[in-house]
């Protein structure tokens, strides 16, 4: 089996060191895995120079127009020309610090039609929210969630096998993008929508034991944590992955 991690960054130039933080305490723990960064044109000079020791492939596109346009970029990896050569897919937001060998995770990534997520809130009322929605839900739909146990996840962390049917998925969900009319927030409405509504995901692998979302200033060791909440402040987010790096992992990486 051959798998990818791969990472999104674009827009705003201040992302680019979140990234690349990520992806040294990445390397940290995982030296043999392919990284792929797919960025927009304009920053790939400056993610080439500082991901060179890292061993990273890029993939641009064309620059994105908001910063919505460019998170939505993750449903684009299809579009990489060496997507299958892959079997098993991670992605992973740059605003990560990566406390563990990510096998633990890809290795269980087995079902080539579902999406391999993170429960963010396990009440259904999240379901409601524009955050996790496109606040369009029937009574029928909420009930459908209800009766399934189906809750909002993430869409900062998440894997999946390569496959014709996830292929159609994430197509399906650009479309709905394309076509939507309405608020939304990025394309994590979208993902929770598409993928809860057809009762396609998989909550197994990417639990509490593997990744935190809303971290406390705690160890987190065997786990990839989460510094998410507050989208386009990098500043916040690299000031406190420095601070878990320096309280927890100083000893492997110097930051």
């Amino acid at each position: 089996m051959k798998d990818l991690v791969y990472y999104t960054v674009g827009y705003n130039k201040s992302y680019i060191d979140v990234v690349v933080l990520s992806i040294k305490t990445l390397r940290i723990f995982n030296q043999t895995v392919d990284i792929l960064l797919l960025c927009d044109q304009s920053m790939c000079n400056e993610c080439e120079e500082k991901l060179k020791d890292l061993r990273v492939f890029l993939h641009t596109f064309p620059d994105s127009s908001t910063p919505e346009s460019s998170s939505m970029q993750k449903l684009s990896i299809f579009q990489y020309p060496r997507i299958s050569e892959y079997d098993r897919v991670l992605f992973i937001d740059g605003d990560t610090v990566i406390h563990l060998d990510v096998n633990v995770i890809i290795e269980r990534v087995v079902n080539p039609a579902v999406l391999y997520v993170g429960t963010e809130r396990k009440n259904m009322e999240s379901h409601t929210s524009i955050y996790f929605s496109l606040v369009k839900y029937t009574s029928e739909q909420l009930d459908f969630l209800k009766d399934n146990h189906i809750y909002v996840f993430n869409a900062g962390c998440f894997a999946f096998c390569v496959s014709d049917v996830m292929r159609a998925h994430f197509r399906n969900i650009q479309y709905m993008i394309a076509t939507h009319k309405g608020d939304f927030f990025y394309e994590q409405s979208f993902m929770n929508v598409y993928f809860n509504l057809n009762n396609m995901t998989d909550r197994t692998v990417l639990t509490a034991d593997t990744y935190r979302i809303f971290p406390n200033n705690e160890l987190y060791e065997g786990r990839i944590v989460h510094f998410t909440g507050g989208p386009g402040n990098a500043n916040i987010k690299i000031r406190n992955m420095k601070e878990y790096i320096n309280n927890f992992m100083a000893t492997l990486l110097s930051v």
